[in-house]
């Protein structure tokens, strides 16, 4: 509670109420032998009341149970202090009523005191401790059992008061390095996204440059070459890609963005990436979608993409002969949603049994050593189970060597209509003669996107995105923007955006 946010504050008391639930029906079975073989503390003890102490700890677990899902009628902070006064009290109803056998249950006190401190915070670890002591105190000084041996009260009494401290302590101490291990992460993904920016400018020079010369060389060598340029260029921005999204993800900043999008785009996306790649190696390439799914769908198009590109593209990547297929089942549906298996199937090399449980591990790969022959940065499925688990998935895999891989994953996505923009065609429009704004910090980069656009009939003004030039050339071309809004800069990056000119 002292350090955990409110997600996972959530996930911390649904996981204790379940435990606690489970672990209250032991409970109520060993004190209930207990009381039958040794007998209850006192004579006038009557099995109605025994049984009632039992109905009402079940039912008092249960009761905590359902609020822990149902947040909204009591805040999850609030549960644990219920719990955390509630829980020991409990506990100290039962030791009074066990007897002669309490002493064998008093561990359970300490077990749900630390289960606060490890679970949820020293604050409510050392809350329960105190209710704890004042209700071990309370069975002491009343239980004919425990009054006439009071040293050995006492002894326990000291456990409850020392122990916690101690592991209070120990708690801090692994927060505080639990805190230093997330700062170190933040750095690194800091710095790997501080290098991946800096790496993908000159690349954006390189492309540029290549492109240039393939369009206006006449020697097919030099074309050839400049495709070859442009090709490994786009192989390392893939590379930049991922290490700039695996940074996204461990800072906690990527986010889901639902859309309306429908089956077919995402077999046509996986076709158009892959076919080239897989007619090149001579594999089958085969997406295969359910006929029932017939419905528009609302969802992470963007990850989804991403995810089945890099599922797919890893199939082609390490199957040498034979198929790569991807389909999309419909397993159950209802008015409002589909739950669909997502599964890609290949006849590639396989995956060893002691490597599986490693594949999704960021930066792991089977291949090591500076002979490799797939390459790649083994980021691929650290990143594509995150955007899975965030969709509401978990992505597993069955592999063996020689026989090929299967990766597969089931999202639950609610059926929607498709807007009336994104049914039309989506072909792309070839514009010409339009006068453009091209801002840019890079000034290589600057130029050579001008003279892109140039050499595709356009008239550019091309400025860094410095404010001091950016007012300067305002005035020059606020005329051009009389009918469009998109006439803005975009500090730090390269700005492309047209700017209509009425014509």
């Amino acid at each position: 509670m002292d350090h955990l946010s409110s997600p996972e504050l959530l996930q911390s008391v649904r996981a204790q109420a379940t435990l606690r639930l489970k672990f209250g029906l032991v409970v109520v079975v060993l004190m209930l032998a207990a009381v039958g073989w040794w007998g209850a503390s006192r004579p006038e003890n009557q099995a109605w009341e025994v049984g009632g102490i039992a109905a009402f700890y079940l039912a008092y677990n249960l009761a905590a149970y359902w609020l822990a899902h149902r947040s909204h009628l009591l805040a999850p902070r609030d549960l644990i202090v219920v719990t955390a006064v509630l829980d020991p009290l409990m506990l100290s109803a039962w030791l009074f009523i066990v007897g002669q056998a309490s002493p064998l249950f008093v561990g359970f006190y300490l077990f749900t005191i630390l289960g606060f401190g490890f679970r949820i915070g020293r604050n409510a670890m050392h809350l329960c401790q105190t209710i704890s002591m004042l209700g071990f105190g309370l069975v002491a000084m009343l239980s004919p059992d425990w009054r006439i041996q009071p040293l050995f009260a006492f002894s326990h009494l000291v456990l409850l008061t020392v122990v916690p401290l101690y592991a209070g302590v120990l708690i801090g101490k692994l927060q505080h390095a639990l805190e230093l291990a997330e700062r170190a992460n933040q750095a690194k993904s800091q710095l790997l996204a501080k290098v991946s920016h800096e790496l993908r400018t000159p690349l954006t020079g390189i492309v540029s440059t290549a492109s240039l010369i393939e369009a206006k060389s006449s020697d097919p060598e030099s074309i050839e070459r400049a495709r070859s340029i442009i090709e490994l260029a786009m192989g390392l921005d893939l590379e930049i890609k991922q290490l700039l999204d695996l940074s996204r993800i461990e800072a906690g900043r990527d986010r889901q963005q639902d859309v309306a999008f429908e089956a077919s785009q995402l077999a046509e996306h996986i076709l158009r990436t892959l076919s080239p790649v897989a007619a090149a190696k001579s594999l089958t390439l085969q997406v295969i979608t359910d006929p029932e799914i017939s419905t528009p769908m609302l969802g992470d198009l963007q990850a989804l993409n991403s995810v089945l590109l890099n599922l797919a593209g890893n199939a082609v990547k390490f199957t040498d002969a034979g198929s790569v297929r991807l389909r999309m089942d419909l397993l159950e549906q209802d008015p409002e949603a589909y739950r669909i298996r997502f599964s890609v199937e290949d006849t590639g090399i396989g995956i060893a049994p002691e490597f599986v449980p490693r594949v999704f591990e960021p930066f792991f790969q089977v291949e090591t050593g500076s002979v490799r022959k797939y390459g790649g940065t083994g980021l691929g499925m650290s990143i594509a189970m995150a955007h899975v688990r965030r969709m509401g998935g978990e992505l597993q895999v069955d592999s063996r060597p020689g026989d090929g891989s299967r990766f597969w994953f089931e999202l639950r996505l609610q059926t929607t209509t498709m807007p009336e923009a994104a049914t039309a065609s989506a072909a792309s429009r070839i514009v010409r003669g339009k006068w453009i704004l091209v801002a840019d910090d890079n000034r290589t980069n600057l130029l050579l996107i001008a003279q892109m656009l140039e050499s595709d009939g356009h008239s550019v003004v091309a400025v860094d995105s410095g404010r001091l030039r950016w007012k300067r050339w305002r005035r020059r071309i606020s005329t051009w923007c009389s009918s469009t809004s998109t006439c803005t800069t975009s500090m730090g990056r390269a700005s492309m955006k047209p700017i209509d000119s009425g014509g």
